[in-house]
């Protein structure tokens, strides 16, 4: 069940509520399992002039309804903030924050947090240049396994015409922070990846693509 409604001119709000029951039922000596997921979310959203700024929040519920529960009561809360702009006619942006809440019963509470920040800018009609990074912290709590505690992605692309033929350069670096899984050591592995793109049509009836 979803409601969207226009609040007032340039302001907008939806609520929405979704409930998932699957039951599964086996030959004994295998018992039946059941589970119940429900979420409920809402946000708004304002624009002014050229720029638009949203709010998001999300909690889910998953629970093990089975007669013998093989799984705990997770609570996920979720909040985000977003931004998206135009400054001028040539440079656009956007940007988000978010905060993940994780609970289940007789583990500690664990916490995500997601940060990122892109934007165009437009050289001249056939040519722009883009820039992007994203970050995500994780605080895992209950894992027993080991696991990647922080990531990072950025990177740039330049996008232009060669007479007939598209051509796209780019660059990326990512960061992993990964944590063993009896928290003793920390490894922090790094990748840095050129890329080409290269399109255009040679014929009416044929287009070639490239990609390296």
């Amino acid at each position: 069940m979803t409601l969207d409604q226009a609040i007032a001119p340039n302001f907008g709000a939806y609520v929405t509520y979704v409930q998932d029951n699957k039951n599964h039922y086996f030959q004994a000596p295998v018992n039946e399992s059941s589970y119940l997921n429900r979420t409920i979310a809402a946000g708004v959203q304002k624009q002014v002039g050229e720029h638009t700024f949203g709010a998001n929040y999300m909690e889910t519920r998953y629970s093990d309804t089975s007669a013998t529960p093989g799984q705990p009561v997770t609570l996920t809360d979720r909040g985000e903030l977003r931004y998206m702009g135009n400054w001028g006619t040539k440079l656009s942006t956007e940007a988000s924050a978010a905060l993940t809440k994780i609970q289940q019963e007789g583990y500690q509470t664990s916490w995500v947090r997601d940060y990122s920040l892109s934007g165009v800018y437009d050289v001249n009609d056939s040519s722009s240049l883009g820039a992007s990074v994203m970050q995500s912290v994780l605080e895992i709590n209950y894992t027993a396994d080991a696991y990647v505690r922080k990531k990072l992605d950025s990177g740039v692309k330049y996008d232009f015409r060669l007479g007939r033929w598209g051509v796209g350069l780019g660059y990326g670096h990512r960061e992993e922070e990964r944590v063993r899984m009896d928290h003793s050591y920390v490894d922090v592995p790094k990748w840095n990846t050129w890329n080409l793109k290269l399109n255009g049509r040679l014929t009416s009836g044929v287009q070639l693509g490239l990609k390296g």
